[in-house]
C-alpha cells in the first residue's frame, strides 16, 4: 500500500507522519526532509547560485533559505524555476524509497504540496490531516512567532484545507487533545492495514 499524507501548515501532519512510521511494517518518505537534504548537495547549490546569485550562499558555502523564501514569495516565475530544481529530484527520491519496499511493507509519503503541484505520485490512497482555520492560525503563530499578516499570508498561499479534504480518501481531524489524535491514527492503521 502506497499512501500519500498531506495537509496544510500547522494542521499536525508531521505529528501524524511520525506516529504512522513507528509501525514496523510502515516505511516513511518525508518530502520536506528530502528538500533539506538536497540543499546540501553541490549540484543543487550550483543551480541555486545560477538562479539567485552568490548572495544566496553564506561564507561557509551553505544556502541561506530565508533569502530564497523572500525572493520567491511574490515572484511566481522565480518560484517555478526553484521548483524545477527540487521537484524532479524529490520525485526521484520517492521512487527509490518505493522501489526499496520489501514484501509486507507499506509506504507513507509525507508530501505537503501533493495537491499544489502538477506532479504525479503513484498513490493507492491519500490521507489529509486537517483542523479549523482558527486552530491552524493559533498554532502557526505560536510555533513560528510570526506577526498576524505573515501568518495569514502563509495560510492563504496554500490550497484550502476544504479542497484537500474533498480529494482525500481519509481525513484525520486534529482539533482536540493528543489522545484524540492518537485514537484516530490507531483507527486509521486498523482500517487500512
Amino acid at each position: 500500500m502506497i499512501l500519500g499524507l498531506t495537509g496544510n501548515i500547522a494542521t499536525g501532519k508531521s505529528t501524524v507522519f511520525k506516529r504512522l512510521i513507528q509501525s514496523p511494517n510502515i516505511k516513511g518518505f518525508d518530502a520536506d526532509q528530502c528538500v533539506t537534504d538536497l540543499y546540501k548537495k553541490q549540484e543543487v547549490l550550483a543551480d541555486l547560485i545560477e538562479l539567485f546569485g552568490k548572495e544566496v550562499v553564506d561564507d561557509e558555502g551553505n544556502p541561506v533559505r530565508s533569502i530564497i523564501r523572500t525572493a520567491v514569495f511574490n515572484n511566481i516565475e522565480l518560484k517555478k524555476e526553484l521548483e524545477s530544481i527540487f521537484h524532479p529530484r524529490v520525485q526521484d527520491s520517492f521512487h527509490r524509497v518505493k522501489e526499496s519496499l520489501v514484501e509486507g511493507q507499506h509506504l507513507v509519503a509525507d508530501i505537503p504540496l501533493l495537491f499544489e503541484k502538477d506532479v504525479e505520485y503513484p498513490l493507492d490512497r491519500v490521507i489529509v490531516v486537517a483542523c479549523s482555520s482558527a486552530t491552524q492560525f493559533k498554532r502557526l503563530r505560536l510555533r513560528s512567532k510570526l506577526d498576524i499578516d505573515t501568518t495569514k499570508a502563509m495560510i492563504t498561499s496554500q490550497v484550502s484545507i476544504s479542497h484537500k479534504i474533498s480529494l482525500a480518501d481519509h481525513v484525520i481531524w486534529n482539533e482536540g487533545c493528543h489522545a484524540q489524535l492518537e485514537r484516530q491514527i490507531d483507527t486509521l492503521i486498523h482500517h487500512i492495514f
